[in-house]
């Protein structure tokens, strides 16, 4: 019975450590780690801060987060930093998982490309929604990322925001955005201007999309309207007809009526004259006898 209890007390210990460290995100990584990855990769983030419009801080939390400062296998073997897995994609794979629950992911030549492949996969239509956020404005690109499903996990964005906060990424473009490349500067400006551009398309395009189904919408309410004014119509005509026969019905039956009360009147007027006749001949009998005597005794 002591040895029961023992061996719950060392699994109740295991799942205490277990749970410790799944909350407080422990891995393999050290401070050195990380501070070693932002050093490799801030000047890239920065760039593509500048060329994308995807704040250097989110490039740089995404990549420590997923890829745990570089040293997950994914990142480590095949230069995926940020977890995208491999829908659309007519390159490499790398799958982990039996037949049933298999996760694949698309492998890179190089950490460069991945994060090349990461900015053009967040300026995606999907994405849309983030670029009308300030690009200082980071809590608000985190929340934003796992509202257009980047990630499931709902502490996504709180991860993020701690590790922005607790290395001060969010500092990172005012310390060294000087010393980007002028021509990047220029390039990324022209970028701007086109993706402006495409976003002032893109908009104009919804318009006449909202334009044409709101024609189409008021077309449909109109034709609705006339149909429904038909078959009021036709239902006036409907009953006006029924009332017309109804009222011809009843003149009939009026008609009939009248034809069977005159009727009655000759038939009741014919018996009295006759009864009148039949009365005025036999007055005229009874008294004819003694007129026909005076007559003889003359």
């Amino acid at each position: 019975m002591a040895n029961f209890s023992y061996g719950n007390q060392k699994i109740a210990i295991c799942v205490i450590f277990v749970a410790f460290f799944a909350l407080t995100g422990w891995s393999r990584r050290t401070e050195a780690d990380v501070q070693a990855y932002i050093e490799r990769y801030r000047q890239l983030a920065l760039e593509h801060e500048l060329e994308f419009h995807i704040p250097a801080c989110i490039t740089l939390a995404q990549g420590l987060l997923e890829s745990d400062a570089g040293l997950s296998e994914l990142a480590a073997k095949y230069n995926n930093h940020f977890g995208i897995k491999s829908f659309n994609w007519h390159g490499e794979r790398a799958c982990y998982g039996d037949s049933s629950r298999q996760s694949c992911y698309r492998v890179y030549g190089s950490s460069e490309d991945s994060f090349l492949d990461h900015a053009r996969f967040l300026r995606s239509a999907r994405y849309d929604t983030l670029y009308r956020l300030d690009i200082t404005d980071y809590r608000s690109w985190a929340e934003g990322l796992r509202q257009c499903g980047y990630a499931e996990d709902r502490a996504y964005p709180q991860k993020l925001i701690t590790l922005i906060e607790r290395y001060k990424l969010n500092e990172l473009s005012g310390v060294a955005v000087a010393t980007i490349d002028p021509h990047a500067k220029q390039k990324a400006e022209k970028e701007a201007q086109r993706a402006a551009e495409r976003e002032q398309k893109r908009l104009e395009q919804e318009k006449r999309q909202h334009d044409k189904e709101l024609a189409k919408q008021r077309k449909h309410e109109q034709e609705l309207a006339a149909k429904q004014q038909r078959e009021h119509e036709r239902e006036l005509r409907v009953q006006r007809r029924h009332q017309a026969e109804e009222a011809k019905k009843a003149e009939r039956e009026r008609l009939k009526a009248q034809r069977e009360q005159e009727r009655r009147e000759r038939a009741d007027a014919a018996v009295t004259q006759r009864r009148t006749a039949h009365q005025a001949s036999h007055q005229q009998t009874r008294y004819s006898p003694a007129g026909n005597a005076s007559a003889d005794n003359d």
